[in-house]
């Protein structure tokens, strides 16, 4: 016996859903933009994106601006400062995911990438030292509003703020050319809105390399940093920060400025820790404090090397299509 199956007959499409395409279609013609086009332009960016692409754009111009100072230049100690400032600023691009351009290649007929800002030009060291100060100050800024939930970004802005201030003090100074503004020390206020265990024992131990040099060896500049710190620990204490100090630190044999220098390495990264997990109103208190913990270690001939943050941890671009590109801007 035969059998027959009947198949399915076709969903009947509802007039108000044929009437809806047919108006959307006509629309949509009458702007010009064809049912057919191609592949669709970048999505729209999010604030995260815009924040991380804007800070990318900055390292990046900012290093050709340093690199085109040197050019101008002939001193071989200066010339060395310029070069290691670069290579940070080119650290810090690759950090940030690099400058994303949606086209690299150039945008197809009829779109564009979106443009890149050039270079600013600077004449000279101290040109140079401002637009690092100034492009530091932005990033702070925008840091202040990221989302404590958004770790990745907050962290990574935190530490380019930080290498940019550090660039700028340690740039060397022309003749004439005005005192260093240092940024303020942490305060009693600052300590006693965040401070917490690891806060309390970071800036203990810092604290006792430093004073325990300054008996041993008369050393008046790790004195007033004791004095200091112990402002801080004392601060953190009364406003209810857990009690992690140690009875004494391990001394190993060795010379001494190395474990006073771990100890502030290790205050170092808790700043810019804080940083990226505090609320917004105490991020740029807490980077002053970070760069504070950078010169500290400068002045003892140590170099903070790569910050927290920057190897590796810098958010993803989100947008669907293009790619980051190092050292190109966009062309349409």
């Amino acid at each position: 016996m035969m059998t027959t199956t009947s198949r399915p007959s076709p969903r009947r499409r509802a007039p108000f859903a044929i009437a809806l395409a047919a108006a959307g279609a006509i629309a949509l013609t009458s702007c010009g933009l064809r049912l057919d086009t191609g592949p669709e332009g970048p999505s729209p960016a999010s604030v995260a994106e815009t924040h991380r692409q804007d800070a990318a754009i900055q390292a990046q111009n900012l290093a050709e601006t340093t690199r085109a100072v040197a050019e101008t230049e002939t001193d071989p100690s200066v010339l060395e400062a310029l070069d290691a400032v670069a290579a940070g600023l080119d650290e810090q691009v690759e950090a940030l995911g690099g400058v994303w351009v949606a086209w690299p290649d150039g945008a197809p007929e009829g779109e564009s990438n979106r443009p890149v800002p050039e270079p600013a030009s600077a004449s000279g060291l101290e040109d140079l030292r401002g637009l690092l100060t100034s492009s530091a100050d932005e990033v702070v800024t925008v840091l202040t509003d990221v989302p404590a939930t958004d770790q990745d970004l907050a962290s990574v802005l935190t530490s380019v703020a930080v290498g940019r201030y550090l660039a700028a003090a340690e740039l060397p100074w022309e003749d004439g050319a005005e005192a260093a503004v240092e940024p303020a020390a942490p305060g009693a206020d600052l300590i006693a809105g965040v401070a917490d265990g690891p806060t309390v024992r970071a800036l203990d131990q810092a604290h006792y390399f430093a004073q325990t040099i300054a008996a041993r060896e008369d050393d008046a500049e790790a004195a007033e940093r004791a004095t200091n710190l112990q402002v801080l620990i004392d601060a953190a204490l009364a406003a209810g920060a857990p009690d992690t100090r140690e009875p004494a630190y391990p001394w190993p044999d060795g010379e001494a400025v190395t474990y006073r220098i771990e100890a502030e390495q290790d205050l170092l990264d808790q700043w810019i820790f804080l940083a990226t997990t505090a609320p917004g109103q105490y991020r740029a208190d807490l980077v002053d404090a970070a760069v504070d913990s950078a010169l500290t270690l400068a002045s003892l001939g140590e170099d903070p090397g790569a910050l927290p943050g920057l190897p590796g941890s810098a958010p993803d671009a989100e947008s669907a299509s293009g790619e980051t590109v190092t050292g190109e801007t966009a062309t349409g």
